[in-house]
């Protein structure tokens, strides 16, 4: 089971906006030019994806931070990323949260695909079927939309 919960937006003065997703299927439905895109690719940020938040045309300037709290298979995580693409977090909340473990990008994305994909056999095959290294964010209905 996965289930994002809450989105958080930290501004460099602190200031904090959150988002709660509701149960169930969550949409958007809006005009053109109102952001959907913009949060799209926000989540696909949060999921590993390498931009930084200020190529993120709503983020830019505003945002110092962005917060993810998620459900996967009853394991409970918050992940963080912040302006500086090599300055990342992984938090599982029933672990201490242990601000010094900052991640690299690349480590990042190797928690991630630790999390999704805790079976490295399944990773490998993976792989070995694309014939790329390939990871769990390539498999996600937002890259599936994009």
């Amino acid at each position: 089971m996965f289930k994002m919960e809450k989105l958080s937006f930290i501004s460099e003065k602190k200031e904090r906006y959150d988002y709660i997703f509701n149960s169930g299927l969550n949409f958007f439905v809006s005009g053109n030019n109102t952001g959907k895109t913009e949060f799209y690719k926000l989540l696909d940020f949060m999921f590993g994806h390498e931009m930084l938040i200020a190529e993120i045309d709503c983020y830019k300037n505003c945002v110092s931070e962005i917060w993810l709290e998620f459900i996967h298979n009853g394991s409970k995580f918050t992940l963080i990323r912040t302006t500086d693409i090599n300055k990342n977090y992984i938090f599982n909340t029933e672990d201490k949260q242990d601000v010094t473990d900052i991640l690299s990008k690349d480590e990042y994305r190797s928690r991630l695909n630790q999390i999704f994909t805790p079976n490295e056999k399944v990773l490998k095959e993976l792989r070995d079927f694309a014939e790329e290294d390939i990871g769990f964010r390539h498999f996600t209905m937002f890259n599936f939309l994009d």
